[in-house]
């Protein structure tokens, strides 16, 4: 199934190392749907139009009260997109934490993708994923109560 899935789900390459590297008492927040079923240790999906535990839509963006929202959920990691410039939401979340030293790279993934499984061209683009680690120590937001 693991050769299938590197082929066929958007997202796939960080699946493998997250697997080997993070515990069962990390928690990480994604925003690729398809790879929630692949990952072994705790998720939490950060759907933008339907979650509001963390709010990543595109409106929010109060970098304080994600760091909040992040810290009440336990999340640990977050694994996002790294486009430049990061687009409201998630991405630009995460880059304003990035700023303050709230976050750090963890690891960078790169990512083939691709519009249709069944019919590739063979020259599909890639992008780059980040797995980002929450530093509670360096955070200037470290200090409001979650």
């Amino acid at each position: 199934m693991l050769f299938r899935s590197r082929r066929n789900v958007n997202g796939y390459p960080p699946v493998p190392w997250i697997n080997a590297h993070l515990k069962s008492s990390d928690r990480v927040l994604i925003t690729t749907r398809q790879i929630n079923y692949l990952i072994e240790v705790p998720t939490y999906y950060a759907n933008a139009q339907v979650v509001g535990e963390i709010e990543t839509r595109p409106e929010n963006t109060d970098s304080r009260r994600f760091w909040t929202q992040l810290r009440r959920a336990g999340i640990t990691h977050l694994l996002v997109e790294a486009t430049q410039p990061p687009p409201p939401g998630a991405q630009a979340l995460t880059a304003g934490l990035l700023e303050r030293g709230c976050v750090s790279i963890e690891k960078s993934f790169e990512v083939p993708q691709f519009s249709s499984r069944t019919l590739r061209s063979g020259d599909e683009p890639s992008g780059e994923m980040r797995l980002y680690r929450m530093e509670p120590g360096s955070c200037p937001y470290s200090g409001l109560r979650p």
